[in-house]
């Protein structure tokens, strides 16, 4: 095995080993050990760890007895660890992984992307660190309720729809943006072709 030193490397020999264990560090070790001293120089762990995170958030139903409550939100985009994934439409995202990665999730999707404003700005986004294991995340604190709510009921009334269009029917399947306290106008809001609008409140709604 060459072993980096000083600008070169030294050549050892090595006995190849694989090392199991059970148990929470459940593991199947490919391991290279130095012939002459015993040294471990190199492992790798050829069990995948699985990662399943859930994307959640608090939204309300529309009605002056509205309601809030936590639910997944679907197709919510993940960047783990590098790699660009979609939740599904339980809003879990699976991976592998054998340690703790970085992950940053948008409140945008496959069919959604909302924006706060009247122009311009990005979807909300967190970053946070997963485990090996079930893992879940909340937008609560990273988005306001207007811009979650605003982007579950949306994927609902896809999802909704798919089902009454003909099979291969693909026109509702992008991502559509969702403006949402627009304060060019008030106590109104309209869909433009391309996106929807939720303009603010005012004294009378």
């Amino acid at each position: 095995l060459p072993v980096a030193k000083e600008g070169k490397y030294d050549f050892r020999l090595v006995y190849e080993v694989q090392v199991k264990s059970t148990g929470e560090l459940h593991g199947d070790y490919y391991t290279l050990v130095d012939a002459t001293t015993g040294e471990v120089l190199y492992r790798q762990n050829q069990v995948a760890s699985v990662i399943n995170v859930t994307v959640q958030g608090t939204v309300t139903d529309n009605g002056y007895d509205s309601t809030s409550y936590t639910t997944a939100l679907p197709y919510v985009l993940g960047d783990i660890n590098g790699n660009f994934l979609y939740a599904d439409s339980a809003g879990l995202i699976t991976t592998t992984d054998n340690s703790t990665v970085s992950a940053t999730f948008s409140l945008e999707g496959e069919y959604a992307r909302v924006f706060r404003g009247a122009t311009a700005g990005s979807p909300p986004s967190f970053t946070v660190n997963l485990l090996p294991g079930n893992d879940t995340v909340n937008f609560d604190n990273a988005a306001f309720a207007a811009e979650i709510s605003v982007y579950y009921h949306v994927n609902r009334i896809h999802d909704y729809m798919k089902k009454l269009t003909p099979a291969g029917f693909t026109n509702l399947d992008y991502p559509m943006e969702a403006r949402v306290d627009d304060i060019s106008q008030s106590c109104n809001a309209e869909y433009i072709g391309s996106s929807l609008i939720f303009y603010t409140e005012n004294d009378s709604c």
